[in-house]
């Protein structure tokens, strides 16, 4: 099961569709060792859409059929991290249906440059546009913005910079006269912190970026991909407007980015007699 997947959708394509027409079906199967249907159950709340209906696929058949309707490698023969769109004329019958359009996360099957690697933008419009009048996009709040795109460090990259499996993010690209590209942060960089925040994923990147707000200037730790030395530069925060993709504040208020900030919301919460959310993402288990 991937989860990290399904989040993305949520947080990219359902929580920006008002319809309901649209119809949403969740099919968890089993892909790492551990998964079962208690997890299953427990990762539902990854998508808590009200339009969305959950099952398990435990024998993972349905993630081999459209494995061979996708003409995935025979090396990696099952569709999971993949997501359909369909139209209404779409019935369940002996065969599940054949998607009218289709994304995937599979990157290490399919490549990252493959022409239908999961893009949150294209994949809602292929959605809005199946549902034609009958859902609109909602605008989403405004969010920081960094002005560059990271990924996580491959093995020899990891050992290359001397850290850890759990440390640090790949600057993929810089947006040409960006906020990054101003601090004089470069493509293959890897970025270690963020004021005091270890950043170990790209979802704790976009977690600090979602509670910290546009002009906050924040001290960036890095390795230098070239030399490897370790500096320190700071970035002023840039703020993206109603097209932005970011996660469901319509519903809570993030105020803290990690466990750096732990004391000081547990501080908070007994001042104020509230209860702490803890959020934990990321995890493909």
């Amino acid at each position: 099961m991937c989860v990290k997947g399904a989040s993305l959708v949520q947080t990219k394509v359902l929580d920006r569709i008002d319809s309901d027409q649209l119809k949403v079906f969740v099919v968890w199967t089993p892909r790492f060792n551990g998964d079962n249907r208690n997890k299953a159950i427990a990762s539902m709340e990854i998508v808590p859409d009200k339009r969305a209906t959950h099952f398990w696929d435990r024998t993972s058949s349905i993630s081999a059929y459209y494995g061979a309707v996708l003409k995935l490698p025979e090396r990696a023969p099952f569709a999971w991290d993949v997501y359909f769109v369909f139209d209404d004329q779409a019935e369940w019958k002996e065969d599940p249906p054949r998607p009218d359009h289709w994304m995937h996360q599979l990157g290490g099957v399919l490549g990252r440059d493959h022409p239908r690697f999961f893009d949150g933008d294209k994949f809602r419009g292929h959605v809005l546009e199946t549902l034609k009048d009958r859902g609109k996009e909602r605008p989403s709040e405004t969010t920081a913005i960094f002005g560059a795109d990271f990924r996580a460090l491959t093995n020899a990259e990891t050992k290359r910079f001397g850290l850890t499996t759990r440390e640090g993010q790949i600057v993929e690209s810089i947006v040409a006269n960006g906020r990054a590209d101003a601090a004089g942060i470069r493509k293959g960089d890897a970025i270690l912190k963020l004021d005091e925040n270890a950043i170990s994923s790209t979802d704790a990147l976009l977690d600090f970026l979602r509670v910290t707000k546009p002009g906050h200037k924040v001290r960036v730790k890095l390795k230098r991909a070239g030399s490897l030395k370790t500096e320190e530069v700071h970035v002023e925060l840039g703020r993206r407007g109603p097209t932005a993709e970011t996660a469901r504040e319509s519903r809570f208020t993030w105020d803290y980015a990690g466990l750096a900030q732990l004391d000081q919301a547990l501080a908070s919460a007994k001042k104020h007699q509230k209860l702490v959310l803890v959020g934990l993402s990321g995890a493909e288990t």
